[in-house]
């Protein structure tokens, strides 16, 4: 691919900029030309994350064979995805083609293939005879609680005060010490997906999970204790600040009317320590389903994984819109209507009914609340098709 001057520069400003080590040194320097030969035929950022999202659910399929050659295939098309994730964002700086509905498949998009590819390998493992359900539950959980912890954390004032600052930094040219290697210990998707690839090439299922776990507790744990430590030290801003914050993180909560009623009368907790409550709420949340399907008798394996992927999609959803103020409801009824706390109720008391009612009624709803997902992403798909359609100035990208 022959470039001139003037497009190498443009193609290089395409590139996000201060990303981590491995998606700058390793995978930026190639996937900007995936993104500069899409731009050239005219695709869109939205058709290369599908395309994304496509390759890594073949790397999953791959990994479910419990075969060498499809551990180590799934390992080359994980890194295949990542590099056309990478290239989407390239894309739409590149040309400048930017729509909301876009930033919300990109974010989802990268949660459902990592997530794909758990479950592959749980597959692939059980083929092999072992069991690690279990452990690909703990995963899923505890990457999802790490991510409710960033969501919580950026509304807050003082996560708005260290964008802030990290700007003003970056505009000066300045680093902080130890730069490269605070972005490697917070284990961000560009160095989990490697770690992923690599002992999945190299090993099998079980050592994939118990190294990715214990990497993600120490990551989690880094994260978690630097910015209680901001926290320590009060939260700047104003009133106001602080009064919008916590209306968002509350909304964060997705309360029913048990919640609503026991916090009825009482403030909120304010941001300093309320981005604390929702990670908590859900994994209070997560913790009660596993144990139910654990006492159940069905078990911590597919199904309550599953389940669990399904609730998961609707929090990540939520988030989102929240934390980029797009406008309307989730379609999940159970969310809307019920909370988080009457629909784990409902499962905890199924522990008592036996594997089969368990079985029956978590697979049921998984497979519910998946379908209203893709219904969700089809609407708000076509409602971005017809405000791109708009005349310029009435509507169209973020």
């Amino acid at each position: 691919m022959t470039l001139t001057k003037d497009e190498r520069v443009l193609l290089d400003g395409a590139v996000k900029q201060d990303d981590s080590p491995f998606t700058t040194f390793v995978v930026s320097p190639w996937s900007k030309y995936v993104a500069w030969w899409a731009s050239r035929r005219g695709l869109s950022p939205n058709q290369v994350t599908l395309a994304s999202v496509a390759v890594a659910v073949v790397a999953a399929a791959c990994c479910a064979t419990g075969a060498r050659w499809g551990y180590v295939a799934g390992a080359v098309l994980l890194q295949a995805s990542f590099g056309l994730d990478c290239a989407d964002g390239q894309l739409a700086r590149l040309t400048g083609r930017f729509s909301e509905f876009g930033g919300w498949l990109d974010a989802l998009a990268d949660r459902l293939k990592e997530y794909a590819v758990y479950a592959g390998l749980a597959v692939g493992a059980a083929r092999a005879g072992d069991d690690v359900w279990p452990l690909a539950v703990a995963a899923l959980v505890l990457q999802t609680l790490r991510h409710a912890v960033d969501f919580s954390w950026a509304v807050t004032p003082a996560s708005t005060s260290a964008v802030e600052q990290w700007v003003a930094r970056r505009a000066a040219g300045q680093r902080r010490r130890w730069h490269w290697a605070r972005k490697v210990v917070s284990l961000p998707i560009g160095e989990r997906w490697a770690l992923i690839s690599v002992l999945t090439a190299l090993t099998r299922p079980r050592v994939v999970f118990v190294v990715l776990l214990a990497a993600g507790v120490l990551a989690g744990a880094y994260m978690l204790l630097a910015r209680v430590r901001r926290s320590l030290r009060g939260m700047p801003g104003t009133r106001a600040d602080a009064d919008a914050a916590a209306l968002v993180l509350q909304r964060m909560w997705e309360a029913g009317p048990v919640v609503r009623a026991l916090s009825s009368g009482r403030h909120a907790p304010g941001p300093r320590w309320g981005w604390l409550v929702p990670p908590l709420l859900r994994a209070l949340e997560y913790a009660v389903v596993a144990a139910a399907a654990a006492l159940s008798g069905a078990g911590v394996g597919a199904v309550c994984y599953a389940y669990l992927l399904a609730v998961i999609w609707h929090h990540y959803d939520s988030a989102y819109r929240l934390r980029r103020g797009m406008a309307g409801a989730s379609v999940f009824p159970m969310a809307r209507f019920a909370g988080f706390e009457v629909r784990t109720a409902a499962l905890a008391l199924l522990a008592a009914a036996g594997a089969t009612a368990f079985t029956v009624v978590a697979g049921t709803l998984a497979v519910v609340l998946a379908g209203l997902a893709v219904v969700q992403g089809w609407i708000m798909w076509r409602h971005s098709q017809l405000v791109s359609a708009l005349p310029e100035g009435d509507g169209g990208r973020g």
